[in-house]
């Protein structure tokens, strides 16, 4: 639905909040809800995030990311997947309706809290 790259400089200080984004049409698709790359300061707060979009949240090469008070359902593959992300911080995620055991996958990511949680890389089930 919404993709925020910056291939050669960092994307700085990007706020979402308040918003409900989805796919309203049921069945396969190639798009997640919401994607990130090279983005430093991001926030997430108080959304819904919905559909059939392959991922909730995608992030790739992020950091200082917080993701507070924001429902992830109805995602063909689950909630979030993350690549060398750093310092990432989700606070009150409601997450369900979700096709797949692991909602959330993390690859190379650092410092990464999930409800007060630290989470490894791999697969996850939130």
């Amino acid at each position: 639905v919404l993709e925020f790259r910056r291939v050669l400089f960092r994307s700085e200080n990007i706020s979402i909040e308040g918003l409900t984004l989805g796919h309203t049409e049921t069945g396969s698709c190639a798009g997640d809800v919401l994607g990130f790359e090279n983005v430093t300061n991001l926030a997430i707060r108080d959304c819904g995030l919905y559909g059939c979009g392959v991922w909730g949240i995608r992030a790739d090469v992020c950091y200082n990311m917080e993701v507070e008070n924001t429902e992830i359902y109805s995602c063909s593959s689950g909630a979030f997947i993350m690549f060398q992300c750093e310092n990432v911080t989700m606070t009150g995620i409601d997450i369900h309706d979700m096709p797949s055991v692991e909602t959330a996958f993390l690859n190379d990511c650092d410092n990464f809290v999930f409800e007060g949680k630290y989470l490894g890389g791999g697969s996850h089930k939130l």
